[in-house]
């Protein structure tokens, strides 16, 4: 038996950013460590680490039931981008019952403010797709988790849905702040290791470095500005109407197209489909303007882009971290307690739009007005500053596999 397994659960899209830079440090010090990717689904993953890391998912173990897989890996570790999902839940239910140590490395930066309870219950059976309804069920029933979901439903219609609250040994967090949050909301001090965020390491190097191939890629011409509009899963996620959406983006469309040598493109969440946003520009008659998923790195597009439009996430920050001007456009009401959930308004990092008629000028004043600008990347320094540990190091996964290297000698 091999007491130096790490298995990593990824059971999101976003976990994997957050998990590669780990497990690429822990190759690249060559530490004694076998590493096992735990995914849903095997196909979207074989090919990122060629073949120098165990990849399994469900048909791999034949087997639903979490308990009996991690009686066949015997890990060490598990490692987890969040605690949020049935899977997630099931594997660290599971570590704790086998006395196994779990880390959460929450794969985004967290909200200060908990989803609103009406919400849980009014979307849980939209979010959701029949498959996943059924695969959660599976991995329950097989796993004989009935009680402690029950306990863990009630909890989320107590307290709202997020992340923190599921048991794991240790939690990385992204900063100080964070961390104090976590101790406000009952969870124990010893568990919280501010470690940053290992999906930021790359900013460093790209950061610091020109690039011309966002305008290759899209022959974009030298003068140019650039605009990325960046999706959050709002349709995904039932946080608008597809109605909604569409008169979201045409808002933006309208104003844009009144300045002059703009090249205006959208990148999709990850758990987005680039072909459902074609069709709804189709819709509403719009052919300029692309539309890409993964085909570019988003470090890459952030650090070309000359103005970011987003709603409300961790991408607004990246971008932030490029000091780029950054809008947050919000039309429709909260989806959490509070739209600033993310403290990003209240700091004046970005610009806040929730009225179309301000956009022109909110666009206008984050490309051309010297003093907005100055004082917006001024703030967005100060916010990068009291929130995220390791922005611009490049050493968050070191001071991960720290935590991990800690936890496998007690």
């Amino acid at each position: 038996m091999n007491n130096k397994i790490i298995m990593f659960i990824a059971t999101d899209q976003n976990d994997l950013p957050t998990f590669v830079p780990v497990i690429n440090t822990i190759n690249h010090l060559h530490i004694d460590w076998n590493a096992v990717l735990f995914v849903v689904n095997y196909k979207d993953y074989q090919n990122i680490f060629d073949n120098k890391i165990k990849i399994c998912d469900f048909n791999y173990y034949e087997t639903y039931n979490v308990n009996n897989i991690l009686r066949i890996e015997h890990p060490k570790i598990l490692i987890f981008g969040n605690d949020t999902s049935v899977i997630a839940r099931s594997f660290i239910y599971a570590a704790n019952d086998m006395s196994i140590k779990s880390i959460l490395i929450p794969h985004g930066f967290v909200f200060k403010h908990q989803r609103r309870k009406i919400d849980v219950i009014r979307d849980w059976k939209k979010i959701f797709s029949k498959n996943q309804i059924k695969l959660n069920f599976k991995v329950i029933h097989e796993s004989k988790f009935y009680v402690k979901f029950i306990k863990c439903a009630y909890y989320t219609l107590k307290y709202g849905y997020s992340m923190g609250y599921s048991g794991c040994s240790k939690i990385c967090s992204i900063g100080l702040e964070y961390k104090k949050l976590l101790i406000s909301r009952g969870i124990n001090e010893t568990s919280i290791e501010v470690t940053g965020n290992p999906r930021f390491d790359k900013i460093k190097e790209i950061a610091n470095s020109k690039s011309d191939l966002i305008r290759k890629y899209f022959n974009i011409n030298d003068s140019a500005k650039i605009i990325v509009i960046l999706e959050n899963a709002v349709l995904e996620d039932c946080v608008w109407t597809v109605n909604q959406l569409k008169e979201w983006l045409i808002s933006i469309f309208n104003e844009v197209k009144k300045f002059n040598n703009f090249f205006a493109f959208i990148k999709v969440h990850p758990r987005q489909k680039a072909e459902d946003y074609i069709s709804i520009l189709n819709e509403l008659n719009v052919f300029n303007v692309p539309v890409i998923n993964n085909e570019l790195h988003l470090y890459d597009i952030l650090n070309e882009s000359d103005l970011v439009i987003g709603v409300n996430s961790t991408a607004l920050l990246e971008a932030m971290a490029f000091k780029k001007p950054v809008i947050s456009l919000y039309y429709y009401g909260s989806y959490y307690s509070d739209i600033d959930g993310l403290g990003f308004i209240k700091s004046g990092s970005l610009i806040y739009v929730d009225n179309k008629n301000m956009l022109w000028e909110s666009i206008n004043m984050a490309m051309y007005d010297k003093n907005t600008r100055e004082t917006l990347f001024k703030k967005q320094a100060i916010f990068i500053e009291d929130n995220v540990s390791n922005m611009y190091t490049g050493k968050s996964s070191h001071s991960i596999v720290n935590v991990i290297s800690d936890m496998l000698k007690q």
